[in-house]
């Protein structure tokens, strides 16, 4: 997967979202949003409660959309980044996410990268004993080697 072909693929995502939000269509701004960071999971599976919040929560996503796609920050940006730096994947999140990581990692040296496998790119959440084993030992690693640095 190429930068173009990500940004063109999250670029039309948005849009799409963005123009059913604006004719009065959430529910199909979400079903969407959905079925692009789920890759494919279907929308009916979700329960309705679920299925209301994110339809409700489509003017707050597309807003953070705006700011996000307008931050002048680039991936060279990020090769200037010169403190321990954790990045966590679900095995299961989607390509683009995960293709993302893979950019962050090469492009900041000395990052640690973690895969937690069974998860998604909602891990924090789904998966949050094991995402906070791996932060904590983040944590535990980078004080040990700051605290040797003082020696």
């Amino acid at each position: 997967m190429s930068s173009r072909q990500v940004k063109k693929t999250i670029y039309e995502i948005k849009d799409s979202c963005t123009i059913a939000l604006k004719n009065g269509n959430a529910r199909t701004a979400a079903q969407l949003f959905y079925s692009y960071w789920k890759e494919g999971v279907a929308w009916d599976n979700l329960s309705k409660p679920m299925q209301d919040y994110l339809t409700n929560s489509m003017e707050k996503i597309t807003i953070g959309w705006d700011a996000i796609f307008k931050d002048p920050i680039d991936l060279d940006d990020y090769r200037n980044i010169r403190v321990p730096t954790l990045i966590i994947s679900g095995d299961r999140s989607p390509s683009v996410t995960r293709w993302i990581c893979l950019q962050l990692i090469q492009a900041i040296e000395g990052a640690d990268f973690f895969p937690v496998n069974g998860a998604g790119h909602m891990s924090p959440i789904t998966h949050a004993d094991k995402v906070n084993k791996i932060i904590l030992q983040h944590i535990k690693n980078n004080l040990l080697r700051t605290e040797a640095r003082k020696l």
